[in-house]
């Protein structure tokens, strides 16, 4: 019974010190980012489109299953008229990242993704950028959708991850390690919640659109 009482103590503490580095990593990084100016330049902008996680009830017609369920959801950005987003291949996902790719940089039109996102519940947040900017990051999505830049793992990287590297990479936002991408940018919700309150700091324009009811929205 004592060993057992010195381990749970141990136990407690190394899981204690891992909460508090991983939340100080995700608060140093959340800051970095809040901290970000905007310019609001008229050359051009993006939108940074995030799909919340959700549920089907019972009934619900709509029963498509999403990755993640309430803890999962999409990040992707729309450049010129076209929704670019990093996802897997086939299921089912690699748990660790693998040197066989089970992974697809995505390209679709406004008018196709509009009707295969017509019952998520959306946020969708416009960033004014130069047209440099737009450019260089469209060259890099369009890449990316001819060769997945690295694999989609649960403990690796996924879309919310590449989102935000591909942001930072165009220098639209400030540099950060791919650990302090990784803090910040876990899961889309947790991405999304940073990036309403940098949108709100610097008064962009955010769109909300409600999911169907039948689903369980977080």
């Amino acid at each position: 019974m004592k060993k057992f009482k010195v381990i749970l103590f141990w136990l407690i503490i190394f899981v204690t010190a891992v909460y508090i580095f991983l939340y100080a990593a995700y608060s140093f990084s959340r800051q970095t980012l809040l901290n970000q100016k905007i310019k609001n330049t008229d050359e051009s902008a993006i939108i940074i489109h995030f799909t919340h996680g959700s549920i089907p009830k019972k009934d619900c017609t709509d029963q498509r299953s999403r990755l993640g369920g309430m803890w999962g959801g999409h990040v992707s950005i729309e450049i010129d008229g076209y929704i670019y987003g990093f996802g897997r291949k086939n299921n089912p996902v690699h748990i660790f990242p693998s040197k066989n790719f089970n992974a697809v940089f995505m390209k679709e039109s406004r008018s196709y993704w509009g009707q295969q996102s017509e019952n998520d519940k959306l946020t969708s947040i416009t960033l004014p950028i130069t047209n440099e900017q737009k450019e260089n990051l469209k060259s890099e999505c369009l890449r990316f959708c001819e060769k997945a830049p690295y694999d989609y793992a649960t403990f690796g990287k996924r879309c919310t991850f590449s989102a935000y590297a591909l942001l930072i990479d165009n220098k639209i936002f400030k540099s950060q390690s791919e650990f302090q991408i990784q803090a910040v940018a876990a899961y889309p919700a947790l991405f999304r919640k940073v990036m309403v309150e940098l949108a709100e700091k610097n008064n962009l324009k955010i769109v909300r659109k409600e999911g169907i009811d039948c689903r369980i929205w977080e």
